[in-house]
């Protein structure tokens, strides 16, 4: 009888079929004679069986296929000719007959890459998470309507989470996400950064624009990493309106087109709690403003100051009138009383005595007749005036009267000042630029 050798022996395994689909076995070999010499091309029957021990055992399936051989080299596809129906959940090992003679020795131990037939029978009816490989499963292999039990539930191309504490970059999460590292979250048609979470050892958020520039940013004071900041931006990431901590103060500034101050809420240079509004010229330089003192006294200043109203006659006008301006604080009343045989007195009513102090203090008094001799005041404080016609005359007429006189805490108002007395805070440290871990 011929004796026959085989070679180079391939156990590959094609695939799995669905249920009514029996699993297929891709087998490879060189076919020799005794001599090693490769046989001649042509087709030989070869026959296939499948044992549960490499020696003797129970022969468990077998199969013949006609097979064409070239330079020695075949193939075969294991189960074509009949199905393998093995559960594949033990050992088995080939053996090969060549033309019905014996069969070659030693037989051949099945690889584990068969044994994935056993998939399609599950011992205990159920797959555990210790029979499911790493990364085996993923929501693309998974058909529509199909869905994790718990804690993972997909709906169409949403996967929920809701077994308690989620963790990415940490094994230890602390709130239902905990992220250790940033997150970038980008536009979905070009891919370009539209926010970003800093989750270095400073935490900031940023969000850009169209462009790709800078338009909002959360982040820390410069050169104070403990003190925050927050800014918006315009299209050249220049900054247009911004609050930040600075001395442990709250600002917020606007910034003009020329990148110099609008208006800054701040504090009175070298007084921390005294707050300042500050409005700015082009040219950067405060030119009117409002702010407490370091007296405490509430100030309102600029180049003029005026009221206005509406014209009554021509609402589409203004009118528009200035203070009248001195160097001093004062007050004033004025009013009309009745002179009566020559004499009269005038009472300043509760608010005005409590407004003003008699030091400084002016009357004016127009007599309105004709026949007056002439007035004078003979007596003054802060409680009023007394009034006397001239030579003793004693003449009954009215009188218009008008008293200016020193505010009450102001007696010591300066008229010269310092520049600094009326600044604001000049500490403007802008922000802090967080940087991703690894970021240089």
């Amino acid at each position: 009888m011929k004796k026959w050798q085989l070679g180079c022996l391939f156990l590959l395994f094609t695939g799995l079929l669905l249920a009514r689909t029996p699993g297929l076995i891709n087998y490879q070999g060189v076919l020799s004679d005794g001599n090693g010499a490769v046989v001649a091309d042509g087709d030989y029957d070869i026959t296939f069986r499948l044992y549960d021990e490499e020696g003797g055992g129970s022969e468990l399936w077998s199969e013949t296929q006609t097979i064409s051989v070239s330079d020695g080299v075949f193939s075969a596809m294991l189960g074509s000719a009949n199905a393998l129906d093995l559960p594949f959940d033990a050992g088995y090992w080939l053996g090969i007959a060549v033309n019905g003679g014996d069969e070659l020795a030693p037989r051949l131990q099945l690889g584990a890459s068969p044994y994935s037939l056993h998939a399609q029978n599950v011992a205990d009816s159920s797959i555990t998470t210790e029979k499911i490989a790493d990364g085996a499963i993923t929501p693309a292999k998974l058909a529509a309507g199909i869905s994790f039990d718990q804690p993972w539930t997909r709906s169409g191309s949403t996967l929920s989470y809701t077994g308690g504490r989620v963790g990415i970059g940490t094994a230890t999460p602390i709130n239902t996400l905990s992220i250790s590292g940033g997150v970038d979250v980008n536009d979905i048609s070009n891919g370009a950064m539209r926010t970003r979470i800093y989750g270095s050892q400073i935490g900031a958020l940023e969000t850009k624009g169209s462009a790709g520039s800078r338009n909002v940013l959360l982040t820390y004071t410069s050169g104070n990493e403990d003190n925050g900041f927050m800014g918006v931006f315009n299209p050249n990431s220049d900054a247009r309106v911004y609050g930040q901590i600075s001395n442990d103060v709250g600002q917020m500034v606007t910034i003009g087109a020329n990148n110099t101050n609008n208006v800054r809420n701040t504090f009175l240079a070298n007084y921390p709690n005294h707050g300042y509004v500050g409005v700015y010229d082009a040219g950067s330089s405060v030119q009117a403003g409002m702010y407490v003192n370091s007296s405490g006294q509430g100030v309102v200043y600029g180049d003029i100051k005026n009221f206005r109203m509406t014209n009554p006659y021509n609402p589409s006008e203004e009118i528009w009138y200035a203070s009248l301006e001195g160097p001093e604080a004062a007050a004033y009343l004025r009013g009309t009383i009745q002179l009566v045989g020559g004499k009269a007195t005038v009472e300043f009513p509760e608010h005005f005595r409590a407004v003003v102090v008699q030091r400084g203090m002016t009357v004016m008094l127009t007599p309105l007749s004709a026949d007056s001799r002439g007035l004078a005041v003979v007596g003054k404080s802060e409680e009023g005036f007394e009034i006397r016609e001239l030579m003793s005359g004693t003449g009954t007429y009215e009188v218009d009267w008008e008293v200016k006189s020193i505010r009450r805490g102001f007696e010591d108002y300066r008229v010269m000042r310092t520049a600094i007395e009326s600044m604001p805070a000049q500490e403007d440290p802008g922000p802090g630029e967080p940087q991703m871990q690894g970021e240089e």
